[in-house]
């Protein structure tokens, strides 16, 4: 498994969001191919984002608690969050 491939990192973020935000489902909009932008969509149909673009070696570099903290930034009301090492 290379850590910077692309299908890696989305299934990362689903499983991470699935645990920090149940019940909500990522939707990944199109990109090219090495980066990743995606919002979040609510139990009830509400979609939140989308956020920043993002590299895919950028994710792959984030633990999965900074990709939590993301994820519930990008639901928060003040929105797309920047990523910070």
């Amino acid at each position: 498994m290379r850590r910077d491939d692309r299908s890696v990192q989305k299934k990362r973020i689903e499983e991470i969001a699935a645990t920090v935000m149940p019940g909500c489902r990522v939707a990944f909009h199109a990109t090219p191919v090495s980066w990743l932008r995606f919002s979040l969509e609510d139990a009830l149909g509400r979609l939140v984002g989308p956020s920043d673009d993002y590299h895919v070696s950028e994710i792959a570099d984030l633990t999965d608690e900074k990709i939590s903290h993301l994820l519930i930034a990008l639901a928060s009301p003040r929105g797309r969050p920047r990523l910070s090492a």
